[in-house]
């Protein structure tokens, strides 16, 4: 992930597709960071389900905007992505385990 940011604004001319890149980059951090307290600290399973979805898609929307502008930046996140899938899975299963409602 860091050499992919690095790659981005270090390696790529200044152009709206990296700024647009880098500016969903750290949304998708920020994302990243809030995951972990609303998972362990809270233990609210389903709002960090949520959470995980949507930190998909912006990393998705992050390759999309990496590879118009430096493609081995945005080949750099799609283990990031992959993992992110994995954990959206153990989030879930987790969430259905752990709830009295039943399957989400």
């Amino acid at each position: 992930m860091g050499l992919s940011l690095w790659l981005l604004w270090d390696r790529a001319g200044a152009s709206p597709g990296r700024r647009s890149a880098v500016t969903l980059f750290l949304l998708q951090l920020a994302l990243n960071a809030a995951w972990s307290p609303t998972f362990f600290a809270l233990h609210q399973t389903r709002a960090a389900l949520i959470l995980a979805i949507v930190l998909a898609a912006v990393v998705a929307a992050t390759i999309a905007a990496a590879w118009t502008t430096l493609r081995i930046a945005a080949w750099l996140l799609v283990p990031y992505l992959l993992w992110v899938l994995y954990a959206i899975s153990l989030n879930a299963g987790i969430a259905v385990l752990n709830s009295d409602l039943g399957p989400l």
